[in-house]
């Protein structure tokens, strides 16, 4: 009986920690992720290390580089050119290849949040 509860335990102990790695990889983004939504092909934001992410935008030679942080279902930018500004965005990753996120261009502050919806 007691050997019956021993591997009971270590099965449980095991399935935890499977969905914590699970968890744990679905909240990571590495590569270049294309915009599709709103506007199909505008930016494009590459992942090329746990923290840094270059945003792109198409037509233009140059990206601006950022910080991420990535913190429940926000994700914090901060400028390498000016480490005093971070902000803050909503963020939903779908799976390992699309990832939603709250716009990242200026809007009027008095309209409905805007969304935008990258794919690799």
């Amino acid at each position: 009986m007691d050997k019956k509860v021993l591997i009971g335990i270590i099965i449980l102990i095991g399935m935890i920690s499977c969905n914590s790695d699970d968890d744990n990889a679905s909240k990571s983004l590495s590569g270049t992720y294309t915009e599709t939504l709103p506007i199909n092909g505008r930016s494009e934001l590459n992942f090329v290390n746990e923290n840094t992410v270059i945003k792109t935008e198409s037509g233009s030679a140059f990206g601006n580089e950022f910080t991420y942080e990535l913190i429940d279902n926000v994700i914090k930018l901060t400028p390498n050119w000016d480490d005093d500004t971070a902000t803050e965005f909503e963020i939903q990753i779908m799976n390992s290849s699309k990832f939603v996120i709250e716009n990242l261009y200026p809007s009027i502050p008095e309209t409905p949040t805007i969304y935008m919806t990258f794919q690799k």
